[in-house]
């Protein structure tokens, strides 16, 4: 049994964090970066998006507490019935609106108007760290604008009631805007690339500590498996999300955690296409009339780490929970943040 750990930098995290490599993350940036409508129309002929607005622009600030850059895009984007509109290929002369756009289209012999503040809210917060030189985290919080001093960062929360948050708070952790977040760290174990290995353990390494009122200073370290969910995944198997229960899945040993209650339940279908059910005789002198794999045609997740409903079976018997076989097993681990603890996390991998 092989057991391997992912180092990483020692980072102080009460947000969403993915250590996150230089070469994806240049694929991410060009498939990030372009507003969504660009898609569909010439935003140009819209509005001047350079600057920061209510609801589109970039911001950056300097964090000096943790020496990061935040990045952050905000954007709307358009739901299911305007891409529909937008992707008929028969609209034209687009033009600006107060707070939005129209354009002419040809399939419905009418103009539409479209307010900006009708759709979805977009974007995203990332954050650098230049010493270290990594993309160490996506955030939850995206405001209008960042401003800085020698001591902090702010957001300015929205253009119309003028509130600025103050990210300073360590008795809060996950707490932005006045909403709660998830902590969430994810990795991916591709140890021995050309092997297929049975994975039979998660582990990490970390410290949970809270701070101490009576003694600024001072933090109170907490025996504590630090994170509340998580789950695995691979090309076609994934776990659903499980919770974490010392001595039920979860163990401490030598300061690591491992965990190993997590079996496979991806929702399994007859799969009938032509080069499975071709009509040939096969080793057992039968017809192939198709085979049961996972979903084809499903995604397992709906967005970056939400997993697709339709691609779990809960109800699957327990003998066809199989384990997790591949050349490679991703894990999140997830936080609630209801403790109001910090997660210092070390190190994470697995056993295969």
């Amino acid at each position: 049994m092989v057991e391997h750990s992912l180092s990483m930098p020692h980072l102080m995290m009460g947000e969403s964090i993915e250590e996150l490599s230089s070469l994806g993350m240049e694929k991410w940036f060009l498939d990030n970066i372009p507003y969504e409508l660009e898609s569909y129309i010439d935003l140009e002929e819209v509005a001047n998006f350079d600057a920061p607005t209510e609801f589109f622009g970039f911001t950056a600030t300097y964090d000096p507490k943790y020496k990061r850059i935040i990045l952050s895009k905000r954007e709307r984007v358009p739901g299911a019935t305007l891409i529909t509109q937008l992707n008929s290929g028969l609209i034209n002369d687009v033009q600006a609106i107060t707070g939005g756009f129209s354009f002419y289209s040809s399939r419905l012999q009418e103009t539409v108007e479209v307010q900006f503040e009708d759709l979805d809210e977009g974007g995203w917060t990332i954050s650098y760290y230049p010493e270290l030189k990594v993309w160490g985290s996506r955030h939850s919080y995206l405001p209008v604008i960042f401003a800085n001093n020698q001591q902090n960062y702010y957001g300015l929360v929205n253009g119309t009631d003028g509130n600025v948050w103050e990210h300073s708070n360590l008795d809060a952790p996950g707490n932005y805007y006045g909403a709660q977040y998830n902590f969430e760290f994810e990795y991916i174990d591709n140890t021995q690339a050309g092997v297929s290995k049975i994975f039979t353990n998660i582990r990490y390494w970390a410290d949970v500590v809270n701070i101490n009122n009576a003694y600024p200073s001072e933090v109170d370290r907490h025996t504590s498996p630090g994170f509340t969910t998580f789950y695995t995944y691979n090309t076609h198997q994934i776990s659903g999300v499980r919770n974490i229960y010392y001595l039920n899945n979860a163990r401490l040993v030598d300061r690591f955690w491992y965990i190993n209650d997590f079996r496979d339940l991806s929702l399994q279908a007859n799969n009938t296409a032509a080069v499975l059910a071709n009509n040939q005789l096969n080793v057992q002198d039968d017809f192939n009339t198709g085979t049961t794999t996972s979903l084809a045609n499903v995604s397992m997740f709906t967005e970056e780490g939400a997993i697709n409903a339709d691609y779990i079976d809960n109800n699957k018997v327990w003998y066809n929970q199989k384990k997790f076989v591949d050349h490679f097993m991703g894990v999140r681990l997830i936080s609630d943040n209801l403790t109001g603890n910090l997660i210092y996390l070390y190190a994470a991998g697995t056993k295969f």
